[in-house]
C-alpha cells in the first residue's frame, strides 16, 4: 500500500508542478512606456495574439511621404501586399506602375507586379492627388510567384510624385498564407 501512496503522491506533485509551470502569472501592475513620439503611455500589460503581422511591418519616410508596410500574404500563387502611404504636408500627385514594382527572391531573380489599388482606384499603373494627413490603403499584387519562395530578400517600389522618383526598397518581407 506504500507503494501505492507514493505514486499518488509523486503523481500530484508532477500534475501540480505542471499547472504551475504551464500558466504563468501575469502581472496586475501598471507598466508605463515611450512612444516614438515621446508620449507615455500607461496602462495594464496584456498578452499579444500570437498571429500578430508586427514583425512584417516596416516604415519608410521619403520626400514628405510615409510608407508603412502592413504585410503581405500568398495565395497559391499570388502575393497581395497592403501598405497604408501618408503625405505628410501638401497635396501631391502621386502615382505607381505596378509593372515597376519588384520582388527579388533569394538568388536575384525579379518577379514584377500585376496589378495596384490606391484610393478607389486599380490598374497596372494608378495616378492620384494624395491629400496630407489621409492614411491612403494601397494593396499592390504580384502573380505566378513560385511557392517555394516564402519571402522576399527586397521588395523595391519605385514611386512617381511631383517632387520627381525615388525607388523605396523593403527588406525580409514574409510571405505567409
Amino acid at each position: 500500500m506504500s507503494n501505492v501512496r507514493r505514486t499518488s503522491v509523486l503523481a500530484s506533485m508532477v500534475l501540480t508542478s505542471l499547472l504551475i509551470y504551464s500558466f504563468p502569472a501575469q502581472s496586475q501592475q501598471r507598466a508605463c512606456v515611450i512612444t516614438d513620439e515621446g508620449a507615455t503611455v500607461c496602462g495594464r500589460p496584456t498578452k499579444q495574439p500570437k498571429n500578430t503581422n508586427s514583425h512584417s511591418e516596416q516604415r519608410k519616410l521619403i520626400n514628405g511621404y510615409v510608407f508603412l508596410l502592413k504585410g503581405c500574404r500568398r495565395s497559391d500563387t499570388t502575393i497581395k501586399c497592403n501598405f497604408l502611404i501618408t503625405r505628410e504636408s501638401t497635396e501631391d500627385n502621386f502615382g505607381i506602375d505596378a509593372s515597376q514594382l519588384t520582388i527579388v527572391d533569394s538568388v536575384g531573380k525579379s518577379y514584377n507586379g500585376s496589378s495596384v489599388e490606391i484610393g478607389g482606384k486599380s490598374g497596372n499603373s494608378v495616378s492620384i492627388r494624395i491629400s496630407p494627413g489621409i492614411n491612403y490603403v494601397t494593396d499592390i499584387t504580384f502573380e505566378n510567384i513560385p511557392e517555394n519562395i516564402t519571402q522576399a530578400p527586397v521588395l523595391k517600389l519605385p514611386v512617381f510624385a511631383n517632387n520627381g522618383g525615388n525607388n523605396i526598397e523593403f527588406r525580409n518581407v514574409p510571405f505567409p498564407n
